[in-house]
């Protein structure tokens, strides 16, 4: 039983939870367990008795039809008034730094590949990010909330501090509904969310675009290279084709397996990228993605890019449009 359920919900079952007050015995096939989440992201389990047949995976082709770039270089004051005309006619009210510099990422991917989120492609249209931090200044602004007691602690920074904040305003922001997730990867969050986004569209069939890539947001009181670099990634649609991904613990492994599955050798390469190292790694990751694209668009064949940290290593390999 429930404690202290009271009367229900007008029109409610008249019983919710049994007269006695015990529990009572049951016969159930399905359950299902629901999590909402600070920052729009929602998670259901559906548990079931009887045994499915696993989905049939699929092989769709992904294209890259968006790139979107903001960031500020190392040593430079943050425009903060440059990043808020960069994300547009929007309400960016309780946005923070990294919520706005997420939304003008993917304000700009968008405009790239001449896409509007609406109508039934809201719910078709995902966000994949990378972070290696939470938001920083909301943590900030949480932590000295504290000091003034408990009972006066900052509600909405706390909300603001989970790692997919960020990407939640960006999905509430262009109204996307559909898959959402945030990695946190040292060195390779940016790259390892489009990776990830790109395997969901392969074999999957739920969305047909994925904005996918990384934000690092400086650390409080410094002057660190920060931005978010983000792509559109598109099912079957024409442009750069992400042709072989892989995850393994070691960059020569990785490398290998994305050129196997693209079908491609060490020596088709003719474009190779590598984040350079820095503190805003899941920005550089994705850059460096993003160099690829680039590089394809401009009448490279093939391009590689790949990029290790602690936990592991991610190679992503790219083709030209095929003619």
């Amino acid at each position: 039983p429930s404690l202290r359920i009271g009367r229900g919900r007008p029109r409610g079952p008249v019983d919710p939870v049994g007269e006695t007050g015990r529990a009572r015995g049951g016969t159930f096939s399905t359950a299902l367990s629901n999590s909402a989440a600070f920052g729009g992201a929602n998670a259901v389990f559906a548990i079931g008795r009887s045994p499915r047949a696993p989905r049939e995976a699929l092989c769709r082709a992904v294209s890259i039809v968006g790139l979107g770039v903001i960031a500020t270089p190392e040593g430079v004051v943050r425009d903060a008034c440059a990043i808020a005309g960069a994300c547009g006619d929007v309400d960016l009210r309780g946005a923070d730094p990294s919520a706005r510099l997420a939304i003008a990422a993917t304000r700009r991917a968008l405009d790239d590949a001449g896409l509007r989120v609406r109508g039934d492609s809201r719910d078709r249209t995902g966000i994949f990010g990378g972070a290696s931090a939470p938001p920083r200044a909301s943590v900030e602004e949480y932590r000295k909330s504290l000091e003034r007691g408990l009972d006066r602690a900052s509600a909405p920074a706390f909300a603001r501090t989970v790692w997919h904040s960020p990407f939640g305003c960006v999905s509430t922001t262009f109204g996307a509904r559909g898959p959402a997730t945030t990695v946190a990867a040292d060195e390779v969050a940016g790259l390892l969310a489009i990776a990830y986004a790109a395997r969901w569209l392969r074999q999957r069939d739920d969305a047909d675009h994925i904005v996918a890539g990384g934000l690092d947001e400086r650390p409080i009181d410094t002057l660190d290279e920060e931005g978010a670099a983000l792509v559109v990634l598109a099912a079957g649609s024409k442009g750069p084709r992400v042709a072989g991904v892989a995850a393994a613990s070691s960059s020569e492994e990785a490398i290998a397996r994305a050129l196997a599955s693209a079908g491609l050798r060490a020596s088709d390469v003719e474009s190779w990228s590598r984040p350079p190292r820095s503190p805003a790694a899941s920005f550089g990751s994705a850059m460096a993605f993003i160099a690829a694209a680039r590089a394809i668009r401009e009448g490279a064949r093939t391009a590689l890019v790949s990029a290790e940290g602690p936990q592991g290593a991610i190679a992503i390999a790219l083709l030209g449009e095929e003619p």
